[in-house]
């Protein structure tokens, strides 16, 4: 997901047909016609390339306070704290911008409801999803992926309405071990849990909490796959 928020943050850049000139007053192209807003986000767009959440996020507390309705600050807002795992104030920062221009770009609805979906709010992320696919010029990858979540949203949304028993066994120091233990899959017979794995460290013998390992050397670690039986 940083991807697609990269991409199309660069994408409101490239509508700005004057990126990169240091007269910033002749910036028409932003929602913002403050020149030190308009300077102090772009030092927040250095930081977000290079990775330094933490000094874009202070940047942008500067441009929004020289001007709360720059809606790309805002953007930037919420794809820096989507980075920092807090979906919670990416989605506040998102619907800011949507509430200050609510067709400026069509990402920001595609972003903020994969937000919201993931955190269970179903309703509001196909409502934000629904907005997006309704936007002009939206490409076939995302429009793909957007009606793919707002399926899960439904089925989620009734599920939900009807909760089945559940309960999860712990299936033992086997698979729950500290070794780095990768994609897990069941075996077409249904008798043996494969789990790709690596371990530091020697091996010195094919049992291994009670499963078969088949390894191979890779530098000083040791790539393997462990074969756990699941019945008889």
């Amino acid at each position: 997901m940083r991807y697609f928020r990269l991409i199309c943050y660069l994408l409101i850049l490239l509508m700005n047909p004057l990126w990169g000139s240091k007269t910033f007053a002749q910036h028409s192209s932003y929602t913002s016609g403050n020149p030190a807003a308009v300077r102090a986000y772009e030092q927040a767009v250095l930081f977000y390339e290079r990775r330094q959440n933490d000094k874009a996020l202070d940047a942008l507390k500067t441009v929004i306070e020289k001007d709360s309705n720059f809606v790309e600050a805002w953007i930037l807002k919420g794809n820096v704290l989507d980075d920092q795992r807090k979906p919670e104030q990416g989605i506040e920062a998102y619907k800011k911008a949507i509430e200050i221009k609510p067709d400026f770009f069509a990402g920001v609805y595609f972003t903020l409801g994969y937000d919201e979906f993931r955190l269970g709010r179903y309703e509001e992320a196909k409502a934000h999803l629904q907005k997006f696919i309704a936007m002009p010029k939206v490409d076939k990858p995302h429009l793909n992926k957007a009606n793919l979540i707002i399926a899960s949203c439904d089925f989620a949304a009734e599920a939900i309405k009807h909760p089945v028993p559940f309960k999860p066994i712990n299936l033992g120091d086997s698979i729950n071990s500290k070794d780095d233990e990768l994609i897990p899959t069941i075996t077409a017979d249904e008798k043996y849990f494969c789990l790709p794995c690596s371990f530091r460290g020697k091996i010195c013998t094919e049992i291994h909490h009670g499963s078969k390992i088949f390894t191979s050397a890779n530098g000083k670690r040791i790539i393997g796959l462990k074969l756990i039986l699941l019945k008889n």
